[in-house]
């Protein structure tokens, strides 16, 4: 005898699809502006590289051989990392620093051997 859908106004989808879009959004990209960006250190024959960034990539490089001192910084008893500053000769005391090693002893015994 009777036929219909039910009436669901205009405004209660748009407001759905706005919280919606807002929140996946928000789970997509709100973890890129609290979480640091990714850092990889790489030690060649010759050169230690230090890369940042998710999408652009900015990196800095310097030779080995230009090394000067490296100090080995707050070794945490907790973690059992430690920062690594890197003095370099020939710039007015520019350092290239590697942040919370693990096993930051061997990386300067390894370079000090590349040396």
């Amino acid at each position: 005898m009777w036929e219909g859908r039910p009436h669901s106004p205009l405004w209660r989808k748009l407001v759905v699809s706005v919280v919606l879009a807002v929140t996946v959004v928000g789970i997509l990209f709100i973890p890129l502006v609290f979480i640091p960006k990714p850092t990889r250190y790489r030690i060649t024959r010759k050169r230690l590289i230090i890369e940042h960034g998710y999408f652009s990539k900015s990196s800095n490089e310097i030779r080995i051989q230009d090394i000067r001192n490296i100090n080995l910084v707050g070794k945490s008893l907790l973690y059992g990392t430690a920062t690594l500053k890197f003095d370099v000769a020939g710039s007015d005391g520019a350092e290239i620093v590697f942040r919370d090693i693990l096993v930051p002893e061997q990386i300067r015994d390894l370079i000090r051997e590349l040396q």
